[in-house]
């Protein structure tokens, strides 16, 4: 039979989630600086981080869908520990880099790798968790649509999967709590990278060089990466029926080919449901990168614009190690932290409504939570883009960075929570498409953000506000 779903496999679900982001967020926010403290690169650093996140998000692309398949038929949690594990141990090698080419691109997608094993497991994990009798708060009402999946016959399941009504409302109920639950876990890995791991080249720039300190502190979290996931390899949840019991459901899927599942993933959106999901995704991945990558860009836009400075490759570390070295030094710690704020406000609200937005979703629907989200997302994406004056606005700046981050997880919640509120016989697959769609949305906006944004700093807002505005329209028609 199924073994059951405990606490201690929900802590470490959650855990996955909120280290997975960390260690992202890490990786990321520091590229920039280990092209110039490491491998002492000082021009074309754009260039090289957008083809170092074009190659990462190509290979997530093709290999999430791999990753879901295969959940169908191995578990979830060896994907996840397997994806911990290989981030460790890129971190480790990193280290060891002498080049862009061909060193820092292969161990950018050997990163990749394990990034997307563990991305693509979070939305996995989550049906498992929302289809298991385990419940966070003990509620009677919603036991309802749990006991179809005590069966050990997978065909029952796959038709109660159809039925709509009232098994559904169950569901919906439940799982908008625990999918802004997601949403929270992963808002405060970013936060803790950013508070824990970001400073670690900061504190060992006290006592090494700045390269050197970096590449500790590449050392010190890779560590920690391959620690956490050998620690959450007895807590997460394990399956046993994909260990066998299901020995049906284990040929089909072994009789199906990689290029089937993922048909079968795309087969799903004939679900308005599930196509909405796979939208939504697009959309918040997309956000993301604009938080992320974009709002850095266009405050040093501004910068260089109004004071003839060029801030791109200095960070929050390399200031505070450098300390004030003359006048550029001033405006660079000023666009740095006018785009560190900004960004950690977006987070921040983000955090703050998500679990508004899960009992919000589970009292008026996902769709209408998405459709809120995306008009706000629209207001703040459209705004923005024609803003230039980053230091007179800085107030109205605040309220749009907001707008995206409300857009940002109210659409991560909405699409989650309709992409993984039944156990379906592909839901692996599923989640491999929803990391997929979101994957076409980064290397969208970044490619051809990217590229406007060269001639028009204001592009890449203003690409994300027509794709907000989309969404509004596919959920009003």
């Amino acid at each position: 039979g199924q073994n059951e779903y405990t606490l201690t496999n929900a802590v470490g679900y959650f855990l996955s989630c909120f280290f997975s982001i960390s260690f992202i967020v890490f990786l990321t926010s520091t590229q920039p600086f280990f092209l110039t403290d490491i491998l002492g690169i000082s021009n074309k650093i754009g260039n090289y981080i957008g083809t170092l996140t074009f190659a990462d998000e190509i290979l997530s692309i093709i290999t999430s869908p791999l990753f879901g398949a295969l959940s169908d038929k191995i578990g979830t949690r060896p994907i996840t520990v397997f994806g911990l594990i290989i981030i460790g141990a890129s971190f480790l090698t990193y280290t060891l880099a002498k080049n862009v080419y061909p060193d820092m691109l292969f161990l950018r997608l050997f990163f990749a790798l394990g990034a997307t094993a563990c991305g693509s497991m979070i939305t996995a994990m989550l049906t498992e968790l929302t289809c298991s009798n385990f419940q966070l708060n003990n509620d009677n009402d919603e036991e309802e649509d749990i006991i179809i999946n005590e069966n050990d016959n997978y065909s029952i399941n796959t038709s109660s999967s159809n039925i709509t009504g009232n098994n559904d409302k169950d569901s919906n109920k439940r799982n908008g709590k625990l999918t802004s639950y997601v949403g929270i876990a992963t808002g405060f890995g970013a936060i803790f990278s950013v508070v824990f791991f970001l400073t670690l080249p900061v504190k060992f720039g006290k006592h090494y060089p700045t390269g050197l300190a970096l590449k500790y502190s590449y050392l010190t979290v890779g560590l920690i990466a391959i620690f956490v996931g050998i620690f959450l390899s007895f807590l997460l949840y394990k399956d046993n029926k994909k260990v066998g019991v299901n020995k049906k459901i284990l040929q089909v899927l072994g009789n199906l080919n990689y290029f089937e599942l993922l048909k079968m993933g795309f087969k799903a959106a004939k679900e308005r449901k599930i196509a909405l999901g796979y939208f939504g995704s697009f959309i918040s991945r997309s956000s993301s990168i604009i938080i992320g990558s974009f709002l850095p860009l266009y405050v040093n836009d501004y910068f260089q614009r109004e004071y003839d400075r060029n801030c791109s490759s200095i960070s929050a570390s390399t200031i505070s190690i450098a300390g004030g070295n003359g006048d550029d030094n001033d405006y660079c710690r000023k666009a740095y932290v006018y785009s560190s704020m900004l960004i950690g406000i977006s987070q921040l609200i983000s955090l703050i409504v998500a679990p508004l937005f899960g009992i919000l979703c589970d009292k008026f629907g996902r769709k209408n939570v998405m459709l809120v989200s995306s008009l706000f997302g629209f207001l703040g994406n459209f705004s923005i883009s024609f803003i230039r004056k980053v230091e007179k606005n800085l107030v109205f700046l605040m309220v749009l960075v907001s707008f995206i981050g409300i857009s940002h997880i109210g659409n991560i919640i909405g699409s989650m929570s309709l992409c993984t509120d039944k156990q379906r016989t592909f839901s692996g697959a599923i989640s491999g498409v929803y990391t997929f769609c979101g994957g076409i949305g980064i290397l969208i906006i970044s490619k051809l953000g990217g590229y406007l944004s060269d001639h028009w700093i204001g592009s890449s807002f203003l690409i994300l506000s027509v794709f907000n505005l989309l969404m509004v329209v596919l959920i009003l028609i």
